[in-house]
């Protein structure tokens, strides 16, 4: 029966029954598993039928607890932030399409390291929001907000769409032959109608993230955290300095230099600090000595250099701290001519401490 102002848009929820072992099951998976057994022929009453079981069916839990518990979607459930297990706990009628482990194997190395670098939360809601719909029709259609419904597979027809979460469209397409495309083709439905209490889900094979989406922009913060700078990004988030990084400042472009991890835990273990709170102003001065204005190549720099630092103390009266420039081979202003492929180790220094991996660039 459906609950007056439920999650479910005013439906009733589903149960699905199965024929296995000579009988009929009430309220199995979706894979046709568990579930109660049906000991009683069904009795004619004058309003329905009477149907004996058992035991007492388990209501759906919701798509939190959905996903979480899911066997193949064990890569997803890694990925969920507060912010999305609040969507997932608390919204109504709500739809997924979400991809399977397998699906997630189409992303590079460094996306990867990116998005379970803990860092990644606003790319994980946008890559979520793409998957996910409350029902609504595309908003250009002009009944778009009319007749909202969970998008359990009943409801498809040879060409149905909905609005995700974000912008997007999210269009499915069933064949005669039972098979469910979406988005021309980009991914199939592998598994439907997973029931929950606030709603549904689907599996797919392939991720729904366009070319151009967030996860694909290569900012700082991602080729710190590949490059072994992890603290580093820490730092900056702790210090609110971080839009240094996650290409949040337009127009603005920067020289990032960063101590790798084992330097600034070997610090921060002889100062004993599991927390940078304590220190929050020492910290933005020490960081603010690491940001060049300015995007600098090694070709750019040249021995003796002093370079501004986004550091201005009051005791230069709002000019910038200098830091010196070390070219140790190689002409002056060309670093690593010596070696093939370009700088090595020990090859160009800044304050006196030494460059140790290429230089990442980003758009």
């Amino acid at each position: 029966m459906p609950v007056p102002g439920g999650l479910l848009a005013g439906e009733p929820q589903r149960v699905r029954i199965t024929w296995r072992d000579d009988a009929a099951w009430v309220s199995v998976s979706e894979q046709g598993e568990r579930g109660v057994k049906v000991v009683k022929a069904d009795v004619e009453a004058a309003n329905g039928r009477v149907v004996g079981i058992d035991s007492v069916l388990s209501l759906p839990k919701n798509l939190s607890h959905v996903v979480k518990h899911h066997p193949n979607l064990k890569t997803l459930s890694r990925y969920i932030t507060p912010a999305i297990e609040q969507v997932l706990s608390d919204s109504p009628h709500l739809t997924l399409f979400v991809p399977d482990d397998k699906a997630w194997d189409a992303l590079k190395p460094m996306e990867k390291l990116w998005l379970d670098s803990g860092f990644a939360e606003r790319d994980l809601m946008d890559i979520f929001a793409r998957h996910a719909t409350t029902g609504e029709k595309p908003h250009q259609d002009r009944d778009f907000a009319d007749d909202i419904k969970v998008g359990w597979s009943e409801h498809w027809g040879s060409d149905s769409s909905y609005q995700s979460l974000t912008d997007s469209t999210l269009q499915l397409v069933t064949h005669s032959n039972g098979t469910t495309m979406v988005n021309n083709g980009i991914a199939s439905v592998l598994q439907k109608d997973v029931y929950a209490s606030n709603g549904v889900l689907h599996t797919l094979d392939s991720l729904l993230v366009p070319s151009g989406a967030p996860l694909f922009k290569a900012t700082a913060e991602k080729w710190l955290l590949a490059l072994n700078a992890t603290v580093f990004v820490g730092m900056l988030r702790e210090a609110g300095l971080d839009s240094y990084v996650n290409g949040a400042g337009k127009d603005k472009e920067w020289t990032i230099l960063a101590p790798a991890d084992d330097v600034l835990n070997d610090i921060l273990r002889k100062r004993d600090l599991n927390v940078f709170g304590s220190i929050k102003d020492e910290l933005r001065t020490l960081l603010r000595y690491h940001i060049i204005p300015g995007i600098l190549k090694p070709e750019d720099l040249a021995d003796g250099q002093l370079l501004g630092t986004e550091l201005r103390p009051d005791s230069l009266k709002g000019d910038r701290m200098r830091l010196k420039v070390d070219v140790v081979s190689g002409k002056t202003g060309v670093v690593g001519t010596q070696r093939e492929g370009g700088m090595g180790n020990g090859d160009l220094a800044f304050g006196g401490a030494n460059v140790i991996a290429e230089p990442g660039m980003t758009a």
